[in-house]
């Protein structure tokens, strides 16, 4: 690969990457950037990704609270509105 290479950032013409697409996604899957040039000109840069650590133990146990807390808030919070109202007020301005 045509490629000047600064630490763990290579510099690599759009050209080379259209041929050697396979061998720059593994370069990246390894931990380099690979910054894409046209003319002498850096117009896009790929990294590495990373996954977002969650540990799923904590997010359920917050999910579980959180529906605890909207069951209370129902219970507490009147709406004043009556189920009928509700349905009335959803035909009202149909024709009959």
């Amino acid at each position: 690969m045509v490629a000047d290479k600064v630490g763990k950032r290579v510099f690599l013409e759009l050209s080379d990457m259209r041929e050697r697409f396979e061998e720059v996604i593994a370069r990246v899957e390894d931990g380099e950037s690979v910054a894409l040039m046209r003319d002498g000109r850096v117009v896009a840069e790929l990294s590495p990704g990373s996954e977002p650590e969650i540990d799923r133990k904590k997010a359920v146990a917050a999910v579980k609270r959180l529906r605890e807390q909207m069951a209370e808030w129902r219970k507490t919070e009147p709406t004043g509105v009556t189920r009928d109202e509700i349905l009335k007020w959803r035909h009202e301005g149909h024709r009959r």
